[in-house]
């Protein structure tokens, strides 16, 4: 409901309307995702980190699993197939991000769409034990819905200091 919240205070004015999204029936319906469902990080389980929309579709940015040829994967779906309960269908999407400092593939760590295609924080699924993040580790990519192309390798920023979300806010040459 739209006043649900006071606009002034930004608290709770009534109950909202909650409902369950279709989201993890859809990601179970994947055969390429489901046995990855219910799986901790820590063993490529499922992890969404990056949520964008795009021409009417939820896109979910996955940091795991990498799949077992090296593709990180986003699940896209009509918000209303997700929100609604209504018919539509679920797409995977396979973007190959690289390896990180340790030879590792990287996962999706944040997702934005920019200028008609969507830019991508990618690194690896595990973060390092020690949390030493190495130049390199990290990087941002462009995904146009085939090809992911670097744009820019990341710096570290010390220890296990990570990126973790992509928010552009101007743009300079």
């Amino acid at each position: 409901k739209a006043d649900a919240v006071d606009v002034k205070t930004g608290k709770l004015a009534a109950t909202p309307d909650i409902k369950p999204s279709s989201l993890s029936r859809l990601i179970q319906a994947q055969a390429e995702l489901a046995p990855w469902f219910d799986k901790p990080l820590d063993a490529n389980g499922l992890t969404i980190e990056g949520v964008a929309v795009f021409d009417h579709r939820l896109f979910a940015g996955m940091r795991g699993p990498v799949l077992d040829d090296g593709s990180a994967v986003m699940l896209s779906a009509p918000l209303t197939a997700i929100f609604d309960g209504q018919v539509g269908e679920s797409k995977l999407h396979r973007a190959n991000l690289g390896k990180d400092t340790a030879g590792k593939p990287r996962g999706i760590r944040d997702i934005v769409v920019y200028r008609g295609a969507f830019l991508l924080i990618a690194g690896p699924v595990s973060d390092p034990p020690s949390g030493d993040i190495k130049p390199a580790d990290y990087a941002i990519f462009r995904y146009d819905g085939a090809v992911a192309s670097k744009l820019l390798d990341l710096d570290p920023y010390g220890n296990a200091v990570k990126p973790e979300a992509l928010l552009p806010l101007e743009e300079k040459d």
